[in-house]
């Protein structure tokens, strides 16, 4: 889980002649606002990587905002967020592997058009018997393979489909990517909006009044 927060004194500070009460929902408004800058940049990052799953759970995954005095705290609980954002080193799980029963020792990479980049070994149904991890040819990181039998020969003469579907490292350095978050300016503007909006409805809500 990853918490990100957003300062709210420069939106809020202009409007202190109203009321605590009005106060207290200009700033959940301002929080709001903040949540769904989140929201819509996730989506947004949804749509440029082509993901149908990582950044809809990452979306799904976003909480409801807190407010402490002038501060607005988001929690993100979908698990790699913090990491394509800050960047670091990733090492295997060590949890059992399904395919070898044995302790996980390696990381598995999806090649960029593998199958795996959109869904999982189960999500694929792959039996377990037509995966293959053989040494790489250049003599680097083994490769697991999808190795399954054709009904007939196909154009290259064989009767199997031979699909490489990632590389096996011992870890992986990942590369901090700002943009998978948006920026402190973004979510400023998006709360100032989200005040704007409120505080009209609130001046609305009086001239009406008797």
């Amino acid at each position: 889980m990853i918490k990100i927060s957003a300062k709210l004194q420069t939106v809020i500070v202009p409007t202190t002649g109203l009321g605590q009460a009005d106060l207290a929902e200009i700033s959940r408004s301002a929080a709001l606002g903040v949540r769904q800058q989140v929201v819509d940049h996730f989506m947004g990052m949804k749509e440029a990587t082509k993901s149908r799953y990582w950044w809809h759970g990452a979306i799904k995954s976003i909480g409801q905002p807190a407010v402490e005095g002038c501060t607005a705290t988001i929690s993100i609980g979908q698990k790699g967020v913090r990491l394509q954002w800050l960047g670091g080193t990733v090492l295997p799980s060590g949890r059992t592997s399904r395919v070898t029963g044995r302790p996980i020792q390696s990381l598995l990479v999806p090649f960029s058009d593998s199958p795996l980049r959109r869904k999982s070994l189960d999500e694929l149904g792959i039996p377990d018997d037509e995966i293959v991890v053989l040494p790489s040819q250049t003599g680097k990181a083994p490769v697991m393979y999808w190795v399954h039998e054709r009904k007939r020969k196909g154009k290259d003469g064989l009767k199997h489909k031979i699909v490489p579907l990632a590389c096996l490292l011992r870890s992986a350095t990942i590369k901090p990517k700002p943009q998978v978050m948006p920026t402190d300016a973004e979510m400023t503007d998006a709360a100032r909006s989200a005040v704007v909006s409120y505080t009209r409805a609130i001046n609305h809500r009086n001239t009406i009044q008797p």
